[in-house]
């Protein structure tokens, strides 16, 4: 591994496949690491993987993997002895785009983790914490953010750019077992465990809730409805297919203008010929998604009254219990909740999971009282 010079003597800069699998021997004996990644926004679905950041603190290392120079191919080894190892907890501050950016390049979903900007969310009845603020309140440091837009796909990555990559999971080596004592000192370790399992049981922010994105609306029809989240579900496949972002394609309002409109316009033909194929050759399970939002009328045309419901009953409880609203349902989980999405409904409804006791079961009892009599 080469060595840099400079400010940290411990700051190892990995940039070949010789001295990537040398940094896996030396974290494989680890019970957890600290992580971060760096990515540069290009024309492309997802964006560009740059660099991923790893600390131990004992001893105290800061590894910086290049991915470009490693290229992404070569970079397996590190997902499948170390990323994925479930003997290896992985500590991130906000892991939610580092986890959908990571399973986007190698397929696998990083486990287990343990996300420090949560976990203050359960200490602290403060909504989503910066890294920033977390390094002030911990370690009474302040940090130059100045970096956080820079170049980093270009190459050579600059002294200031190394550096303020390395401070990202450095103090959050020191940080983390603090968090995790005062989880345990104040009974809501379980809690913050329940919430990171369900960031890595599946890409909380998949295609398949792509729809999340677009301006939900009590005033469409189940049509309507049924129409935007197949448009979709067709932009996100035709993105991916084409490597672009999704609104290289078609922006948010010409989803919504197409989904809504009785004579809609199609910024080409050729994209319209695209979807009238995808939607007959999906017959059956846009079908499937009609009758959903058919059923489901009586409660998203209700959607305003039953956010605010959500809203009372989660503030109320965040204030009895000195957590943050957020840690406890974001607003695009009580999104999912209402429109039943599998993975936040058996969340919410297990009574093993802290959501349950604290808030499900309220939840739901506002969600029946607005459904059609059978």
């Amino acid at each position: 591994m080469a060595q840099l010079s400079g400010e940290w003597p411990d700051l190892c800069y990995i940039a070949n496949v010789r001295a990537l699998a040398e940094l896996c021997q030396k974290l494989s004996s680890q019970q957890w690491i600290t992580i971060d990644t760096e990515f540069g926004f290009v024309k492309e679905f997802h964006p560009r993987l740059s660099l991923i950041q790893i600390a131990t603190l004992h001893p105290p290392m800061i590894y910086l993997v290049d991915v470009i120079r490693i290229r992404k191919e070569n970079i397996k080894t590190l997902f499948d002895e170390i990323l994925c190892n479930t003997r290896i907890l992985k500590v991130f501050h906000s892991c939610k785009q580092d986890l959908v950016l990571l399973h986007a390049v190698s397929g696998q979903l990083v486990s287990p983790v343990f996300d420090s900007q949560e976990a203050y969310g359960f200490l602290e009845n403060e909504q989503k914490i910066s890294y920033k603020r977390l390094v002030e309140v911990y370690c009474e440091i302040s940090l130059d953010k100045s970096c956080a837009t820079s170049n980093w796909i270009g190459r050579p990555l600059d002294q200031t750019q190394l550096e303020y990559a390395a401070n990202d999971v450095k103090y959050l080596a020191s940080i983390y077992p603090l968090l995790q004592q005062q989880l345990v000192q104040r009974g809501k370790l379980k809690w913050a465990y329940d919430r990171f399992e369900m960031f890595t049981s599946e890409p909380l922010y998949s295609r398949s809730r792509s729809w999340l994105n677009l301006k939900i609306s009590k005033d469409l029809t189940p049509e309507q409805f049924g129409m935007l989240h197949i448009l979709s579900l067709w932009r996100s496949d035709m993105a991916v297919q084409r490597n672009v972002p999704p609104t290289y394609l078609l922006t948010n309002e010409e989803l919504l203008q197409i989904a809504t409109s009785a004579d809609p316009q199609w910024r080409n033909e050729k994209l319209r010929y695209n979807f009238t194929n995808f939607l007959n050759s999906k017959m059956a399970m846009h079908q499937q998604i009609l009758d959903f939002y058919l059923n489901l009328y009586p409660i998203y045309s209700n959607l305003d009254d039953i956010l605010a419901r959500f809203q009372e009953i989660i503030a109320e409880c965040s204030e009895q219990h000195g957590t943050s609203r957020a840690a406890l349902a974001s607003y695009k989980e009580q999104l999912l909740f209402i429109f039943e999405d599998p993975l936040i409904t058996q969340s919410f409804m297990d009574p093993n999971k802290f959501w349950y006791h604290l808030i499900g079961a309220s939840l739901t009892r506002v969600l029946h009282s607005y459904r059609a009599p059978s």
